[in-house]
Formats: structure tokens, sequence, C-alpha cells
């Protein structure tokens, strides 16, 4: 898209107006668009999880000016992710300025927006200068009261609609949280705006996939807008139910933070729809879903797979473990963890017929899990009293290093034919690194047991299935590998159907859990009941995506665990002399008008100019459709008096083939009651795009 502005001047006795136009041709950047960021019609996910513990979301009170101080009170407990938002308005996509952040008393530096130029990583900027910015604050984020204070500068507005932060938080005396969070900067609008193409932004949305209704004792919908007006009615739906009543964002101050209740009209697949109604400009910039989830009953066949982690890193992901079934009291297991900073991990025990799992990661105590099948860390099948375990240890991060890491669970008293454990596993995402990717991850985990009709179980449960939804951008992903993990599976006796892993349809493997155990060094033995692999799905992905597991003739067959990977292209990096190149190649779209200034004399109210003559020729390297826009600082004198073609600006659509030019004509009518005196400037404004 190509945009070509013209600046109108003119001149005003008591009675008289005239007008000056200049242009000039730039290309527009993918970073910055007028529709919005990251998408147009879409918040885009960038966090969900499980978490003991709550999510906390507040801030806001509304535009003011720099510098603008906003407090908050972090609840006790851990803080696992943190993001600090801020909104700015710049009053053009034409001004820059600068802005400086500090939070909790530190310095988060100091960024410059560029407007429609800007490139910033974490500035999602749309509109006329409308900005939602946000800082990973997760290190620096601490209980109790913090404030946060936002200086502007430069040429650009500058004024702060408001300060939010979002923090997820552990407590190991509250209860278990599900949350999904999703951000951006779509901007909705009506027709007749300085924009790409002359259409409306009417709608956008938030979507919250793979939620199990029936485990939600209250669901909680939060939800920020920019730019919202009273007596301009807007519409919030969520599964198409209407929140709030005809004017959502009707805050006098152009901010507002909400949160409604959600409860009774939660679905699998849940979606938020932000309706612009007769709002002149609004952007729903955020949108947090969170589920109190209630305890989990013990349940002979166990807990199906589920989301409990979705996220992005410039890093890797570590998935380690083994190495195999061992009837013990005392199970060791050793990992290799790449370098980087740790974003998140937890470590998995596994284990059977014992009182209590007591683990400790490099000699650091993690926790004694007691009460095996009533702890909501702890996921319990086959037998009340003979349970096999899956349970997690979230506490981890602060324990691991770069390189050999140990871990070991002491387990019972009863060794010899009852206690026993598979393995322990460890996964961890981390930052940086030495050779760091653009990486999109879900963690799904549970312990579903597949299993035949004989004793303990009445019925048989020969499949399992989980998904990974909402996959929005496929066509950056360069490599897709999916993580099993199982706890009880065996090498089938020849001629029994061997157990299977299907994804999106699609066979990935058979005997994909064939009982072999595999230690930190890569080796296998079969026997161990243990099996942690990694295939390759890149070629069956979707938008979403299901992964069915069959046991074929497994006697039981326990999945615990299913990670999603995908590697995103990025920009190049050079190793071992090699630089893996990428583009997206763009068609020409290129515009020359001239002349580069119009001047349509001295006119009075109720007058019209004469008529002045511009031409429009393309440069481009395939058809073009030209449209035109007008903006001013002169009491809309050109918005409502400038005509193109003897018709109205904003009608204004010419299509050209490549190489050809066109005559436009243009006019300047004053309106009668104007009122305006001397010099009066605006723009007039063409854009380009491919047919």
């Amino acid at each position: 898209m190509v945009m070509n502005k013209i600046n109108l001047q003119t001149f005003l006795s008591c009675i008289v107006v005239a007008v000056l136009a200049s242009l000039a041709v730039q290309p527009a950047l993918a970073d910055y668009n007028f529709e919005g960021v990251p998408y147009t019609d879409e918040l885009a996910g960038v966090t969900q999880g499980t978490v003991r513990g709550g999510v906390y979301v507040d801030g806001g009170h509304g535009i003011g000016s720099s510098p603008y101080t906003q407090s908050f009170t972090v609840p006790g407990g851990t803080v696992k992710w943190a993001r600090l938002y801020v909104g700015v308005w710049g009053g053009s996509e034409e001004k820059s300025g600068s802005i400086a952040v500090a939070f909790n008393g530190e310095n988060l530096g100091t960024l410059e927006l560029e407007g429609k130029n800007d490139t910033n990583p974490n500035v999602y900027c749309s509109g006329h200068g409308v900005y939602w910015i946000f800082y990973d604050v997760t290190d620096i984020t601490t209980s109790g009261p913090i404030d946060s204070v936002v200086t502007t500068g430069g040429d650009f507005d500058g004024r702060v609609y408001g300060i939010v932060l979002v923090a997820v938080y552990d407590d190991p005396d509250a209860e278990e949280v599900e949350y999904r969070i999703s951000d951006g900067n779509p901007n909705l609008h009506g027709l007749g705006l300085v924009a790409d193409e002359p259409v409306e932004n009417n709608e956008s949305y938030a979507y919250f996939s793979g939620i199990d209704p029936d485990r939600a004792s209250a669901a909680r919908l939060t939800v920020a807008y920019l730019c919202g007006s009273p007596y301009e009615n807007d519409y919030l739906y969520f599964n198409d139910d209407k929140l709030n009543g005809d004017d959502v964002a009707s805050s006098t101050g152009y901010f507002d933070l909400l949160t409604f209740d959600v409860t009774d009209i939660l679905e699998e697949s849940s979606e938020a729809k932000f309706d612009r109604g007769d709002e002149f400009y609004v952007h729903p910039v955020l949108a947090v879903l969170t589920l109190d989830i209630e305890a989990v009953d013990w349940n002979i066949d166990g807990v199906p797979l589920q989301t409990i982690k979705q996220g992005n890193v410039n890093g890797g992901i570590y998935v380690g473990g083994g190495h195999g079934k061992e009837y013990t009291t005392s199970y060791t297991q050793n990992f290799t963890v790449p370098n980087g900073t740790v974003k998140w991990a937890r470590l998995y025990v596994s284990a059977k017929d014992t009182p209590w799992i007591n683990a400790s990661l490099n000699g650091h105590f993690l926790g004694n899990y007691t009460k095996l099948t009533d702890n909501p860390k702890v996921y319990a099948n086959y037998k009340p009293d003979q349970s096999m375990y899956w349970t997690y240890y979230d506490n981890v991060e602060d324990f691991i290093v770069n390189g050999n890491n140990t871990a070991t669970a002491d387990l019972g008293t009863n060794a010899g034919n009852n206690t026993k454990s598979w393995g322990i596993s460890l996964l961890v995402v981390y930052e940086g690194g030495d050779n760091p990717e653009n990486i999109e991850y879900w963690v799904n985990e549970g312990n579903p047991l597949l299993h035949g009709d004989h004793s303990p179980f009445d019925a048989y449960q020969n499949t399992t299935s989980t998904s990974f939804a909402a996959i929005t951008n496929l066509d950056s992903v360069n490599n897709a590998t999916l993580w099993t993990a199982y706890i009880w599976g065996s090498e089938e006796s020849e001629g029994v159907p061997n157990d299977s892993l299907w994804f999106n349809s699609n066979l990935i493997a058979e005997d994909s859990s064939d009982g072999a155990g595999t230690d930190d060094q890569g080796n296998i033995w079969r026997g161990g009941c243990f099996d942690l692999e990694k295939w390759d799905v890149t070629s069956s992905l979707a938008t979403d995506n299901v992964v069915l597991l069959d046991r074929g003739g497994d006697d039981l067959l326990c999945p615990v665990g299913a990670i999603l990977v995908l590697k995103h292209i990025s920009e190049p990096t050079a190793e071992n002399g090699i630089v893996q190149l990428h583009a997206t190649i763009l068609p020409t779209v290129s515009l020359e008008v001239t002349p580069d200034s119009l001047y349509f004399g001295t006119l009075a109210p109720g007058r019209k100019s004469d008529e002045q003559e511009l031409i429009l020729s393309s440069k481009s390297s395939h058809s073009i459709v030209v449209t035109a826009d007008v903006t001013d600082t002169a009491g809309d004198l050109f918005v409502d008096g400038l005509l193109l073609d003897s018709e109205s600006w904003s009608a204004y659509s010419q299509e050209l083939a490549k190489g050809t030019s066109v005559n436009a004509n243009v006019v300047l009518g004053v309106p009668v009651d104007y009122t305006g005196v001397g010099i009066q400037e605006g723009s007039l404004i063409f854009w380009t795009g491919a047919e």
C-alpha cells in the first residue's frame, strides 16, 4: 500500500479563503497498520495456562498528561508471568515522540514512537497514532503496592490513556485457576476515515479454546478499550450473549477496563466479539479470561490431557527424561539443560503404590506431596489405593542451571514388587541461549488411562484425544514438532495391533509407546514402560489441531503429556558461516501525482474555486486502485468542501492499469456557514493498493 499526501493551505479575510496543496509519496510499513496490529480483526493470544493462585488485572484511570502515574496492589504469592501495558495518544500517525517508563523503582528504558514508521516489537500502533505498548515485567513484579510512571515527549500529542498490569501469580493456599490472555490493537472505525482502503472495520474477536465448562465453578472476562466515547453505542458479546448493554466503552477518559461474569455462558470454544456499533473510533486492546477450576475427583480412567500453558519465546524448549521403570524408594534422573534464561519450567515425577512423593532438584527441596488421590498437582488413575501417579512441581525455575541437573524422588517405604517409578521428566522454556529461535509452544498434560474391560475396569477405554487450537500464523511456521510422553506402554506381542498416534487424522506413528526406556544420553532399553518421543508434524499442521491416541492391542496405555512446538521464521542469523535467508516479496505499488501543490485562490463562504487538475500516473508493476482522503486543521473546511471529479473526495475511486495515467479535477467549495478567516491548511491524501 502506498500513500500520497498533499498539504492544503488557504487564506481567509472576513469573507475570503485560499488553499495550497503539496504531494509526497512513500510506502506504508508492515509494522504499523491503520486497521490494526498485529491483526485487524482479532486480538492475539499471548499466553495461557493453569496456576494455583490467580490473575491480577488492574489499571486505568483515563486520559491524562505526562508524567502519568498509576498505582497497583499485587496479591501475595510468586509472580509467574506479568506484562505492563501503556496506552498513548499520538494525535497523528505522521508525528513521532518518545516514552519512558518506570515500574516498581526500575527504569524500563526509553522508546522512540514513530507512528506509521514504528518498528518497535513491543508496540502496537494503529489508527491516527493510537499506541498500545507492552513490557515484560515478570522479574520485577512483587506482591504489595507498586507504582508505575510514564513520561512522554516529542512532537506528538503524548497524553496517556492508561496503564494496566496483568500478573499471573502462584499462591499455594489458593484454588486452581485457568487463564487465557490476548492483546493487540485493532482499530474499529466507520467509513470516510484515513485508511489503506475506504472501508469500515466493524468487528474484532478474542478466541478462547480448549475449555472444560463442567470444571469451571466461575468464569470472568476482563477487557480493555482505548478511544471509546459515551453516547456512542458499541457492543460486547460473549458466545453471542450481549454484555453490559448498548454502550460498553463509555468512559469520558477514552479508557475502559471492565470485568464480566461469564460463568453461565461458557463454552468449550468461546469467543468475545467487539462490535463498533456507531462509535467513531474504538480500540479493544486486551481480553483476559480466567476460570476457577473445581478439584477433579479421583477417577479410574484418570484426567484427560488439557492445555495448561501456551506462550512464545525467543530461545528454545528443553524436554528431557527417562529412564524407565524401577522398583525403588529413591529414583534419580539427570538432565542436560541448554544455555539460556529459564522463563518457565515444570518437573514431573511418575510413581505407583506409594503414600507420598518427595522431590528435590539439584539439592533443593521442592515439596512432599501426600494424600495423592486428592492433591491438585497430582494426576491419579487405576485404583484408589494403588494409583498410577503423574505429579508436577512448578517451583523449579530458580533451581535449574545451564548444563547438568539432577532430580531425585523419594517414594514411600515399600520397595520390591510394590513401590515403583517409571521416570522423572523436566520441561524448560528458556530465552536466549546459543541458538535462539522464534518459538510458540503449547503444553498439554494429564493422565488418561486407556484399557480393556478386564479388572478393575467394567468397560473399554480405547482412545483419547487432546487439541491445540486457534493457531493464526501458519504461513510463518517452518517447523512443527509434537512431543509425547507415556508412563505405561508396552511392546505388543507378535500379531497384536500396535498402539497408534494420529495428528489431524494423519498417522504419525505405530507402536508410539513401545515400553522402551530412554536415558539422558539417548540409550534405549525395552521393558521400561516409559516413553518420551518427538515427532515431526510440520506437513500436518492446521489452524485447529487434534492429537488422537489409540491403545491398539496394549493392555494399558497411559499418555501423560503432549507438547506442540512451532518454530516461526525470524530474522536471518549466521551459524558456522551459513546465513539462512528468508524474504516475502510484495508487488510494486507506486503512484506519481503532479503538480505537488494546488492554489485555489481567494474565496468567500458559499463560493467555489476554479477547477484545478491533478495528473495521477501509475508506476506499479500491475493494476492498482486509487482512493482519496482529506484531513485538515481548518475546522473541517477541506473535509467538508473538497470535491474530486465533481463528487465528494470520500467517493473517489479510480482503477489504473500498469503504466497509465488519469486526470483528477479538484474543486474547493467553502460552506456557507464557515466562519474561519486567514490562511487555512489541510492535506489531500491518495491511497494506492493492489487491485
